[in-house]
């Protein structure tokens, strides 16, 4: 083989590991950002205080014009600290109470939600979609 084409041949070798370096970094970036959702969603609902915080938070008066920094500090006094990533509202009072907490991520939203009947729940979703 010639010289030039060896060039060409290498540097085709050359851009393929390229391509592939990417994919690799794109999932790594993908995976990150997904497991830092976890940690999140893992630090909130681990907390012991949270199922009587949020009983608690239900009986206050007009808790639904509360707004999220009074939401935050009411949990707060009481031993749960929501991670800055959510958004806090609430909607309804009493047994028709339902508090979400919105983690607004381009590639992993979700949303952990709570209400007097059903308890918690947490739904998410995976928008990340690897580039080829």
């Amino acid at each position: 083989m010639d010289i030039e084409r060896e060039r060409a041949a290498l540097q085709h070798l050359v851009e393929s590991q390229q391509r592939r370096i990417d994919h690799l970094k794109d999932r790594i970036d993908r995976s990150t950002g997904e497991l830092l959702l976890h940690k999140v969603v893992g630090a909130l609902v681990e907390n012991s205080h949270l199922p009587e915080a949020m009983h608690s938070l239900a009986t206050v008066p007009d808790v639904d014009s509360k707004t999220p920094s009074d939401l935050r500090a009411y949990l707060a006094e009481r031993g749960v600290i929501v991670p800055t990533e959510f958004d806090l509202t609430v909607q309804g009072t009493g047994e028709n109470c339902t508090v979400v907490g919105t983690y607004r991520d381009e590639m992993f939203p979700a949303r952990v939600s709570w209400n007097p009947q059903a308890g918690f729940s947490v739904r998410m979703w995976n928008r990340a979609q690897p580039r080829h």
